[in-house]
């Protein structure tokens, strides 16, 4: 619905100078158009769902509109979707849905036309376009560090965005020469990170040999190459010079490029091996950009790469060459002498542990209890990574004392719990239907939504059900230069909050009520509700966690 208000408003508005400038052809991931950004969402909807700022849209309004004749179309337009449109002390305009036919309508497309299903089941088979996420920046090793985990996972999380944005990810890494080893294959196991690893060609239709050798010629014959006895260097600094590029930023201190020896390829010239063997991965799709997921120290070392790729590029890469930017990572930091990821992975299993016998007794000591604490650990550890922004230092806190809050209103844990009480909502509603306490639920057509006269069943649709498909929307934002904000705590925020709003909802309201005629239609109208919200939390989890 937001979308439909902010393109009927464009009718009455000025053509964005931006929209002029830029050419169709152009494609930038982090590009947000600064046309759509006069209707803001409401989160607190008790005044109204949607504002449009009316001075803002004033000074955008063609010559002869006005803001009341705007008010009258957008009424007479959207009629039967919105129930009131006003215009507030502030000159801003106020819009009210039509509750009952928007929940009505977005249920149907979620639950009978299974829209979210099909995206789960059928993903883009075909993307066109084409994204590297280059992890050659990190120090890889054998032991895996807390800021090694941190990194995987902040890689793996933008590998399933882009997927749901309909890219094809191709993630570069060294991670494969490390598979034999135990700590990484129990971290990949751990965390389900199987994709990380094979998302590069096994048998590569060139092989990384030759063209590792075809950039060295490349390095002989351009006319930045300085031989200095056995030494081959590229001189970056020339090339900046020539480019016309600031000295200045990320570009200052860049001078001599060392790339290879006599008997020693430079890990700098490995790593644009890798970004030109990626290019080939998926030949049918359009290269359109790289992302450096690149830990706070070596900023200065990818912006060397991106330099040396640029000055050995061809035409066909030149698109990613030009859209290079930078996902920093900042580093962990903890008050414990933890610093290993198994250690940490060990630790929050201890405290799950703990915490689980203290809430269920003596019942946790059972072999089928293993895999869920398990479970609850790891995903706990992920909303800790995933939960900070990624150019922000992450805090981890270990001590012994943190066992009684591993269960908390804001962790991995406190969403798993509530998304296992709507799986067991459901499990006991369709076992009293077995034995013929209730009925079973009546088609989505026969149920009465006014009945949801809730204020906090009316956030749990607007906020988490109705606007889920907008998830993607504030990842990728505040692109400037060669840095990019990725927004990767947004998904765990809005998971912890919709599982708050619903936790609320949970305890102040019985769903299941007794089994009498007159009180099931409105059980009907909350189970649906909740099953439209219980299957957004599980694509959640699925798509982007």
């Amino acid at each position: 619905m937001q979308m439909q208000l902010e393109s009927y408003l464009l009718t009455f508005c000025q053509q964005d100078t931006e929209q002029l400038t830029r050419q169709p052809g152009d494609q930038d991931i982090s590009h947000k158009s600064a046309t759509f950004n006069n209707v803001k969402r409401q989160k607190n909807t008790k005044c109204c769902d949607y504002l449009i700022r009316g001075h803002q849209l004033q000074k955008k309004l063609k010559a002869g509109y006005t803001i009341q004749q705007v008010m009258s179309n957008l009424s007479e337009k959207f009629n039967s979707s919105i129930a009131s449109c006003i215009l507030n002390k502030y000159n801003n305009i106020e819009i009210k849905l039509n509750r009952c036919k928007a929940i009505h309508d977005h249920l149907h497309q979620i639950l009978v036309d299974r829209e979210i299903q099909v995206k789960f089941d059928q993903p883009v088979h075909h993307p066109t376009k084409k994204i590297l996420i280059n992890c050659n920046t990190w120090q890889w090793t054998e032991t895996v560090s807390l800021n090694h985990l941190r990194g995987v996972l902040v890689a793996s999380h933008l590998q399933k965005i882009l997927k749901a944005m309909e890219y094809y990810p191709v993630i570069i890494n060294p991670i494969r020469e490390f598979l034999k080893r135990s700590e990484w294959t129990e971290i990949i196991r751990e965390f389900h990170l199987e994709d990380i690893y094979t998302s590069e060609l096994p048998e590569s239709v060139r092989p990384y040999e030759e063209v590792l050798a075809q950039l060295k010629i490349k390095c002989l014959d351009s006319k930045y190459c300085i031989r200095q006895n056995e030494n081959v260097f590229i001189d970056a600094s020339q090339f900046i010079s020539d480019c016309g590029l600031s000295k200045d930023g990320i570009f200052k201190n860049i001078e001599l490029i060392k790339v290879f020896t006599k008997d020693f390829t430079e890990p700098i010239l490995s790593a644009v091996a890798s970004l030109e063997l990626a290019i080939h991965e998926k030949p049918n799709t359009t290269l359109i950009a790289t992302v450096n997921v690149v830990p706070q120290n070596k900023i200065f070392y990818a912006t060397r790469i991106s330099l040396l790729w640029r000055i050995l590029s061809n035409r066909s890469n030149s698109t990613a060459v030009k859209h290079q930017v930078n996902l920093v990572v900042e580093k962990v930091v903890n008050d414990t002498n933890l610093t290993l990821a198994l250690d940490l992975i060990r630790h929050r299993k201890m405290q799950m542990r703990q915490a689980s016998v203290i809430k269920y007794g003596s019942v946790v000591d059972d072999s089928s209890w293993q895999d869920i604490i398990e479970e609850i650990a790891s995903t706990a550890i992920k909303f800790e990574m995933l939960g900070t922004a990624t150019n922000e230092p992450l805090k981890i806190v270990a001590t012994s004392q943190h066992a009684a809050e591993s269960l908390d209103r804001k962790g991995g844990s406190f969403v798993l719990y509530n998304c296992a009480r709507l799986f067991t909502l459901f499990r006991h509603y369709n076992e009293q239907v077995m034995k013929a306490v209730y009925p079973p639920l009546p088609p989505l057509e026969k149920i009465d939504f006014t009945l949801l006269r809730n204020e906090e069943e009316w956030e749990l649709f607007f906020n988490y059900i109705y606007n889920s498909e907008h998830l993607n929307d504030p990842f990728l934002s505040n692109y400037q230069g060669s840095d990019i904000d990725w927004r990767c705590n947004k998904v765990c925020q809005f998971m912890t909050a919709l599982c708050r709003t619903f936790s609320s909802y949970y305890r102040s309201t019985r769903i299941l009520t007794e089994p009498k005629s007159h009180l099931f239609p409105v059980m009907y109208a909350r189970l649906y509700l909740l099953k439209a919200l219980h299957l957004v939390s599980i694509f959640g989890f699925q798509q982007y966690l």
